[in-house]
């Protein structure tokens, strides 16, 4: 997995872990990348996004955009 951000956002790799955060946002876990889905984690809550879909996990609102080969392309909006 690669993670990767653009504008306010931020994407690290803790322990092999990828996630992600609107600016100084709490950080989401990319936990599975599946054939059409993706499992999210924030604080012990997990969603998991369908391609074309949203989900809302704590302050976000996350959009699957694509998924192909392992590789998720995501939107994230947060309040504010």
């Amino acid at each position: 997995m690669r993670a990767s951000g653009s504008g306010r956002s931020r994407a690290v790799s803790i322990n092999g872990r990828q996630m992600f955060a609107c600016g100084a946002g709490p950080l989401v876990a990319i936990i599975d990348i599946g054939s059409g889905a993706v499992t999210a984690q924030l604080d012990g809550q997990n969603v998991q996004i369908t391609a074309g879909s949203s989900g809302t996990l704590g302050p976000y609102q996350i959009t699957l955009i694509s998924v192909d080969g392992g590789t998720a392309t995501l939107e994230t909006n947060a309040p504010g």
